[in-house]
């Protein structure tokens, strides 16, 4: 019983994470997105090349945001729970706020470990891709509009 109420309550954590950091990540990431529009304006590369650049920014953005949105997730699941009354059921079941608390702290590591992960590996890489997806290109923007002629 301990368990399914463990894993209820970290369904609904990871659900409303999820939900939050994808939302809060694709506003960041058109925000971003609008202010790389420079790349197809002025210096002249193509829609391809600024699409993949702001694709591979995305895990920058969620890397930035994961730990406030960890918070405000945890923060409102339990702000939830506790105006249902339904953390009554976690003390009637037996369950001691010390426990509750280490569920908690374990589960923050492993999100934790996941950023670090993030951080040191997937965006750095993401980030080189699209440095030299830049370098690598060419300014064909004017070149097709002359063409076009």
């Amino acid at each position: 019983m301990k368990k399914l109420i463990f894993k209820k309550f970290i369904s609904d954590v990871l659900i409303f994470f999820i939900t939050s950091i994808l939302i809060m990540g694709l506003i960041v990431w058109t925000l971003q997105a609008v202010n790389y529009f420079d790349f197809v304006s002025e210096d002249g590369h193509g829609l391809k090349v600024y699409f993949a650049y702001t694709f591979l920014n995305f895990p920058k953005i969620i890397h930035r945001l994961l730990p406030f949105v960890f918070f405000i997730s945890l923060f409102f699941t339990i702000v939830k729970y506790e105006n249902n009354d339904e953390l009554n059921i976690f003390w009637i079941n037996g369950i001691s706020k010390f426990r509750f608390v280490n569920i908690m702290i374990i589960f923050s590591v492993i999100l934790m470990c996941f950023q670090i992960w993030l951080g040191s590996y997937l965006s750095p890489l993401s980030q080189l891709k699209a440095r030299n997806l830049i370098k690598n290109s060419n300014v064909d923007f004017f070149y097709q509009s002359h063409k076009r002629r």
